[in-house]
């Protein structure tokens, strides 16, 4: 009797493509549900990784909530201690009552601001330019000097609350917005330097204004670099105009 082979046999060859075909179907079905595993793997992972991104950004939002609320503060409190220079030093000048009584309503109309903490320039500027044309002596230098810084303070918040981080035009037309004009190369020459003493002075508050490229890409600068920043920026003269703006010829009995 001759041996059996499978070979031979056409049912045999059925079940072996059947058997091969369910090796094929379960192979692929493992790889799909490996596949769809990794898949639910990615998403959890970058579901969590927004979860985690979205909590950086509150904080950081928080974070920059605070400092502004603190350089607000800040602000506010250098304002006040600038309005209380000026009103000792005008009130130790012994000036005329008219010219006390001038100075002061506009250092009032300084402390009136248009917004939450957005004082006038401009009153400021007005009462500079009457102290620069009275009569000098040591008395009344000093209250010019302490008006000077209190202008830089009030154009430095006009700048803060308008102009973007970094933006040093800004400095200069806030000037000419509180003198109403441009300024002439002399007064150009007395604001800027008086802009960057103050601004040395009080680093953490004018960090703003000289912001590198680099530094505005982080939004972040330290108290020692904008003194840096300050250095750098040259208080180079104006363009030449008519004269400073006018003001009222006034005469002091200091």
């Amino acid at each position: 009797m001759a041996a059996w082979n499978s070979a031979d046999d056409p049912d045999s060859d059925g079940l072996d493509r059947f058997a091969n075909h369910v090796v094929r179907l379960r192979t692929r079905e493992a790889a799909l549900e490996a596949a769809l595993e990794a898949q639910d793997a990615e998403l959890e992972a970058r579901a969590r990784r927004i979860q985690e991104l979205e909590a950086e950004l509150a904080a950081r939002q928080a974070r920059a909530r605070e400092a502004e609320l603190q350089a607000r503060e800040r602000r506010l409190r250098a304002l006040q201690e600038a309005m209380e220079n000026a009103e000792r030093s005008l009130a130790a000048a012994d000036v005329s009552g008219g010219l006390l009584q001038e100075a002061r309503r506009l250092l009032d109309s300084t402390a009136a601001p248009r917004s939450e903490d957005q004082p006038d320039p401009r009153s400021a500027a007005q009462l500079y330019m009457i102290l620069a044309d009275a009569r000098p002596c040591e008395m009344l230098k000093e209250a010019l000097r302490n008006v000077r810084d209190l202008l830089v303070l009030t154009v430095h918040s006009w700048v803060h609350s308008r102009a973007p981080p970094g933006d040093r035009n800004a400095v200069l037309q806030a000037f000419e917005h509180a003198f109403g004009k441009p300024l002439d190369r002399e007064l150009h020459s007395k604001m800027m330097n008086a802009f960057h003493k103050v601004a040395k002075d009080n680093a953490d508050i004018f960090a703003d204004i000289f912001l590198s490229k680099n530094q505005l890409a982080h939004a972040h600068i330290a108290p020692s670099e904008a003194v840096a920043e300050a250095d750098r920026l040259p208080a180079t003269p104006g363009p030449a105009t008519r004269g400073p703006p006018t003001s009222p010829a006034r005469t002091t009995s200091c």
